[in-house]
């Protein structure tokens, strides 16, 4: 067979695409294969199938062989030069193959490609040199992208490891939201303080509103309440930093690390000058708001006058008309006070701040412990009432004379101007045994500095101790450190300390009684150096006092009862008897004894404890009967009924004891014979609700005054009077004692059946004035002198 014969039938190997192997194709499909595939895998597969199709035709033809060969046969005359053409095209496409693709083509192929990119100006650069494409990276310096060529195209992808950054090549589509906002600081429900003494910052917060920090856009973590840092920086100044998960001070030199934010910077300058805190949000300086570097108004009055603050209506009037306006000055910018502008201070405290508000460019006066959001402070005031106002910041008319505010060297102060407020109904304690002089000062209502410079709430547990100097002093002052908070009892020619002011003078001597100069009351030995009216033991309407002097003290104690007299003059005592497991009768209303009592170690009754299962020395041994009415009565006992009716016979008082339920014969005989044991019988009333528990003890005393209890909700109807009558003896009285919520009716009406009428409780003036004009002959209060409010 001749290759002219053969290359009749030929045709280009030009196809590249893979035969299809799925399933058996045709015999025609199989012939475009032969002819046309590039790669001999793609050959070898029709051949194969060539012999099955030719199978499947005959199957199909019924064995009409002479279709299948014409069939396979195709295009060429014979079978046999059809496969001699196959053989030929096989043969051809692996020379073609061997020819293209050798090892040393290949090798030389891949060393030509390299991982080294060529590096060019721009990607027009690129397509100059290499117009139809080469092997490798091209870089792009102006975006810093890197280009293959694929497609017969250069093709971005994207960019190449790192650009260097130009000067001012950074747009802001490129930053973090955390780099463009920086951080921000929310102080929490109490502001954020540094103590200027132990070098502590504080962040303040509380669980209900923390303070927060918030770096970018919603990304914030919350300060835990009270986290402090401590500031061990060895430079005046130092920065306080966050590193995303803790604070800490750093040297004011010292580079901040990379990652980490600078919060606030604090200035600690030596004693002789001020503290002084530079934040981007409000914090306080030893309490104190930092005004200093938070607000920089300057207030300029107007040309009609200085502003003018009325007592009695609160208001400030800023004398502001069109033609003259008083001015803020703030940010390099002026504001005209509107004319007619007067503004009204609400603020409950005495103390309030007046700020101006940039947005709205109005005034107002706050609290001093809100957030000054867009607001400047302009000044302060402190107010006592309808007394007086003093303005800080700038000078004021208050009520038509000129406020005078300042004096001295403002970086070594010694106020010359003081106003001590004591703690209502807790007035300072001296003892001129030990020569102290307790501020009294109470959590809920702290006792009260106020100088011409601001106001000062003095710590609970505050007492002046003496100096040496002092103890052998018959002149004393009470000083004390506005800075510190310490307190001094000195010698009156003892130098004041800087930032210490005179609280009072003392004036003492072995032969003579202690007398304070002050304009305050002071309490002296247990006695008010203040006059006291007197309630005595019998009067028209007799002051009693219930559970003692519980207003102030723990109730029934033995010092409630001491201080009744000392310091309300009041003769009458009320209490109740309650027995420990040992028969010991103690002074207390309730049984269950969790909500008065603590812990010896201070923390508080969780679980329901009942006293009469414990002995005395249980109770006295392991529970505090003073400290949850304050800190300052630690310590404080339970007032055996014995120790009650000795206390009442030195200091001459008529008592009022309550049964709180059955008593056994052993124990009504125990009361009695305590009663006998200190000649108390004729100082000494007994009280029940359950009226008949008191039958036993009118048996043995059959002239003791006898006290029958009354709620609102009893029905006083005649059977309760006749029933009153059964307690009455030849030799003793039946009082009606009722609850303060009675009505008008029920009391008068009880009145004038004859009966001697108590009420308790009286919880102010009016009810005291009420009462005595129903007629009633005695009247409880827990801390009121009933004398004075009748004589007012």
């Amino acid at each position: 067979m001749t290759d002219e014969t053969i290359k009749r039938d030929t045709v280009k190997y030009n196809d590249p695409t893979p035969f299809d192997n799925s399933e058996l194709q045709s015999i025609s499909e199989i012939s475009k294969a032969l002819r046309h595939k590039m790669n001999g895998e793609d050959v070898r597969e029709p051949i194969a199938q060539q012999g099955e199709a030719l199978v499947k035709l005959i199957q199909e033809t019924g064995g009409n062989q002479s279709a299948e060969v014409q069939a396979a046969r195709g295009n060429f005359e014979l079978l046999g030069i059809r496969e001699d053409a196959q053989d030929n095209a096989i043969n051809r496409s692996f020379n073609e193959i061997n020819t293209k693709f050798n090892k040393n083509d290949a090798d030389n192929y891949l060393k030509s490609i390299t991982v080294v990119p060529e590096t060019f100006t721009n990607l027009a650069a690129i397509k100059a040199k290499h117009p139809n494409g080469a092997n490798g990276l091209m870089v792009a310096a102006d975006n810093g992208h890197k280009y293959v060529w694929t497609n017969n195209v250069w093709t971005d992808a994207g960019v190449y490891q790192s650009a260097g950054i130009a000067d001012g090549s950074i747009t802001a589509a490129k930053l973090d939201t955390a780099v463009m906002a920086g951080i921000k600081l929310m102080p929490g429900k109490v502001l954020p303080n540094y103590d200027t003494e132990t070098k502590i910052w504080n962040w303040g917060g509380a669980s209900a509103r923390q303070a927060a920090i918030f770096m970018g856009d919603n990304n914030y973590k919350l300060i835990p309440p009270d986290t402090t840092v401590v500031n061990n920086a060895t430079s005046v100044a130092a920065k306080l930093i966050y590193d995303g998960s803790s604070f800490q001070f750093i040297n004011w030199s010292s580079r901040t690390p990379t990652g980490s934010y600078l919060v606030a910077i604090i200035n600690n300058p030596d004693a002789e000058q001020t503290t002084t805190v530079t934040a981007d949000f409000p914090c306080t300086i030893d309490g104190r708001l930092n005004y200093d570097y938070y607000s920089e108004a300057t207030f300029i009055a107007s040309l009609n006058g200085l502003p003018a603050y009325d007592l009695d209506t609160k208001t400030l009037d800023f004398q502001s008309t069109d033609n003259k306006p008083a001015i803020i000055k703030f940010g390099g910018k002026t504001y005209n006070i509107p004319s007619g502008t007067v503004i009204t201070n609400s603020v409950a405290s005495y103390a309030a701040i007046l700020v101006f508000n940039i947005d709205t460019q109005t005034l107002s006066f706050v609290a001093r412990n809100i957030s000054l959001s867009k607001q400047v402070v302009v000044g302060s005031v402190i107010t006592a009432g309808q007394n007086y106002a003093v303005f800080n910041g700038f000078d004021c008319v208050v009520n038509g004379s000129l406020n005078q505010l300042d004096c001295g060297n403002l970086s070594k102060m010694t106020p010359e101007t003081i106003k001590f407020y004591p703690c209502v109904n807790n007035y300072p304690m001296y003892d001129s045994n030990k020569q102290t002089f307790d501020f009294n000062s109470q959590k809920s209502n702290p006792a009260t500095i106020i100088s011409n410079k601001g106001f000062y709430l003095v710590p609970v547990g505050t007492i002046a101790q003496p100096t040496t100097s002092a103890l052998s002093n018959y002149r004393k002052k009470v000083v004390y450190n506005l800075k510190t908070n310490v307190a001094k009892v000195q010698a009156y020619a003892e130098m004041v300390p800087p930032y210490s002011v005179i609280i009072c003078t003392i004036l003492s001597g072995a032969n003579q009684k202690t007398e304070i100069i002050s304009d305050f009351p002071v309490i002296v030995d247990g006695i008010p150096t203040e006059t006291v009216r007197q309630n005595p033991k019998k009067a028209n309407i007799t002051a009693i006092l219930h559970r003692g002097y519980s207003d102030k003290y723990p109730e029934e104690s033995e010092l409630a009862y001491i201080q009744s007299i000392k310091e309300l003059g009041t003769y009458n005592w009320e209490g109740d008897i309650m027995f420990t497991s040992d028969n010991v009768p103690v002074m207390l209303h309730d049984a269950f004894i969790n909500n008065f009592a603590r812990y010896a170690d201070g923390t508080e009754v969780t679980e329901t404890t009942d006293m009469r299962k414990l002995t005395l020395e249980q109770l006295n041994t392991n529970y505090d009967f003073g400290l949850a009415k304050g800190e300052q009565f630690v310590g404080t006992k339970l007032l055996t009924f014995d120790r009650f009716c000795q206390l009442a016979k030195q200091y001459d008082a008529y008592v009022h004891v309550e049964f709180k339920y059955p008593y056994t014969t052993e124990q009504i005989s125990i009361l009695h014979d305590t009663v006998i044991k200190w000649h108390m019988q004729d100082s000494i009333a007994w009280q029940a609700f359950q009226r008949d528990m008191l039958k036993p003890m009118i048996e043995l005393e059959k002239s003791a005054q006898i006290e029958l209890l009354a709620h609102a909700t009893d029905t006083l109807d005649a059977a309760f009077y006749e029933d009153a009558k059964t307690y009455e003896t030849s030799s003793n009285r039946v009082c009606i004692s009722l609850d303060s919520s009675c009505t008008d009716k029920q009391i008068s009406d009880t009145v004038n059946r004859g009966y001697y009428v108590i009420v308790w409780v009286a919880y102010n003036d009016n009810d005291i004035k009420r009462l005595a004009g129903l007629g009633v002959s005695a009247i409880m209060t827990g801390g009121i002198n009933v004398a004075d409010v009748l004589f007012k």
